[in-house]
């Protein structure tokens, strides 16, 4: 574990390093500050996804299975918190 700080506040982070080349191989932030929440259309993998939203809202945009999607996984996120 690292401790350090950033305009964030306060951080602790697990860092792993490649033991063939020493570089960081992934850092895993312990500190979790807000619900960060994107939603994309992939348009049922006929074109290129594009984003929906990212808010933290509740969002309706007349899609069904993306509105479901969107705010199950923010009221997921808000049960586990």
């Amino acid at each position: 574990m690292v401790e350090h700080s950033s305009p964030r506040g306060p951080q602790r982070d697990a860092i792993f390093i490649d033991a063939t080349n020493g570089g960081v191989a992934a850092i895993h932030p312990q500190y979790k500050y807000a619900l960060s929440l994107e939603t994309r259309d992939c348009n049922e993998g006929t074109r290129k996804c594009s984003v929906v939203s990212t808010s933290a809202a509740d969002i309706s945009t007349g899609d069904l299975a993306i509105d479901s999607a969107h705010n199950y996984a923010k009221a997921t996120y808000d049960y586990y918190k």
